[in-house]
């Protein structure tokens, strides 16, 4: 039986592999060529040694499994004659301390000094294949051995000792609990993991630079650096007072931003979970109050098509964008976020650029037409490598047309900020300067969906 996990990284780093494998074609110039060749070189030594390491770690795992599963099998008498063997001179001098000043004291030396040093003369070999991780045992006891310890024999203290192995935790539990943090190839193995995902990484950069902002964020998130830039303002109709032009705008702090919009699956799977209060609740509509959701499952629930899956959820209450968010440990990013993230430090009038591309977003523009799935235009990219920016689906902010951010425990009955543009408007809509306005409370539209947002922790790395 293999393990079921190695080592937490084992997810990132197959989702690395894919990352690897899939970014957008760039024309590198020759000095990247020879950094990426180097950095590719350097993946290749670490996904040698990864591998032998998996490889060790195997093999040790299925020996050892084999050992444990033996010894339970026998009730661990002969691991348990082994080493009451070894303690019984030890218990013999703990004894003579009880009573005795200082015992406490004394009998933690005595432990340190001699019960790890007899744990090296172990002569069972299954046993001998635990012997690393027994070391570490012995010394954490002896770190601070009950009083009681004194009064230990020799096989019910080997019978203590030896209780993790001996007992009837499942071994893939005992593995990764008590077993694999002791053993050198598991540390190997754990090294090798890390040296592998670092040079994972360094390859999907050298591709393509913009892939850095993901590094250290979480899965479907990209940073966003604190600093200065310039957010462009020109509003949609109905806007009270006008906004034009640019205005600077301040990150205090970095932020992880959606790399997408949250699609109709991600969406469904979390509405389901809810009560019928709650579905009823947050069911995307569109503008007329029909569902979005063209599909109906077995039980009359609604869903979305196959078609719909991975396009942007829309029809969304800002209540339930934020609801949602919340349940995923996230928010919904505000207007001076969101704009940073599409514009840039330099104010882009696109997130790609200045200059408008059809090829590059969903818009009303270009020949294709309907909302397309997430991700479908990789050349559209912002800054930062975020997605669908411009088109696709509108999005909300969590900003108020007053310029205030919404807090999260009070919506107001006002209008919030709309960024984004969809796959109805212009080229003229899209930009990342138009701004719509739609009530935060009521609104809910077939083209307004959203993205979302996390603060850093202090000690994310970058």
């Amino acid at each position: 039986m293999a393990p079921r996990s190695f080592h937490p990284c084992w997810r990132t780093v197959i989702g690395l592999a894919i990352i690897v494998s899939s970014l957008v074609a760039q024309k590198p110039t020759d000095a990247a060529v020879k950094d990426l060749a180097k950095k590719e070189a350097a993946f290749s030594v670490a996904d040698r040694e990864y591998t032998d390491a998996t490889a060790v770690l195997r093999a040790s795992y299925e020996a050892i499994e084999v050992a444990v599963t033996r010894s339970r099998g026998t009730a661990g008498a002969a691991w348990i004659a082994d080493v009451s063997r070894l303690m019984e001179p030890i218990c013999a001098t703990a004894r003579e301390v009880v009573g005795k000043s200082g015992a406490k004291e004394r009998l933690s030396n005595l432990f340190k000094q001699q019960a790890v040093a007899a744990i090296e003369r172990i002569e069972d070999a299954d046993l001998k294949l635990l012997l690393p991780w027994l070391r570490k045992r012995m010394e954490s006891f002896a770190a601070a051995p009950p009083m009681d310890a004194a009064t230990y024999e020799p096989r019910s203290f080997a019978a203590l000792i030896l209780s993790a192995p001996l007992g009837d935790t499942k071994f893939h539990d005992l593995w990764n609990l008590e077993l694999s943090p002791a053993l050198p190839a598991a540390e190997a193995f754990r090294k090798a993991s890390n040296q592998r995902e670092v040079a994972a990484w360094d390859v999907a950069v050298a591709r393509d630079p913009v892939m850095v902002y993901q590094r250290g964020a979480p899965p479907g998130f990209a940073r966003v650096p604190a600093g200065k830039y310039v957010a462009l303002g020109n509003s949609g109709y109905a806007a009270s007072p006008p906004r034009s032009g640019r205005k600077p705008v301040t990150l205090a702090a970095d932020i992880f931003i959606g790399l997408r919009e949250v699609t109709n699956e991600e969406y469904h799977t979390w509405w389901l979970t809810l009560d019928e209060a709650g579905r009823k609740k947050h069911l995307p509509t569109d503008e007329n109050r029909q569902i979005v959701w063209k599909g109906l499952s077995k039980t009359n629930e609604y869903e979305p098509t196959d078609e719909q899956l991975k396009q942007p959820v829309t029809g969304i209450l800002f209540n339930s964008a934020l609801t949602f968010a919340s349940s995923k440990g996230a928010r919904i990013p505000n207007e001076a976020e969101w704009s940073a993230a599409a514009g840039g430090k330099e104010g882009r009038l696109f997130p790609w650029g200045n200059d408008f591309a059809e090829a590059r977003c969903r818009c009303s523009d270009g020949k294709a037409s309907g909302m397309a799935n997430v991700g479908s235009y990789p050349d559209g990219r912002g800054p930062f490598g975020h997605f669908d920016l411009a088109g696709n689906a509108a999005e909300w902010t969590a900003t108020y047309e007053s310029g205030k951010d919404i807090a999260g425990s009070k919506i107001d009955d006002a209008n919030a900020v709309v960024r984004g543009g969809s796959w109805l408007m212009t080229k003229a809509d899209v930009g990342t300067g138009w701004v719509w306005y739609r009530r935060a409370l009521y609104e809910q539209r077939a083209d307004l969906g959203f993205r979302l947002a996390m603060d850093v922790p202090k000690a994310a790395p970058r």
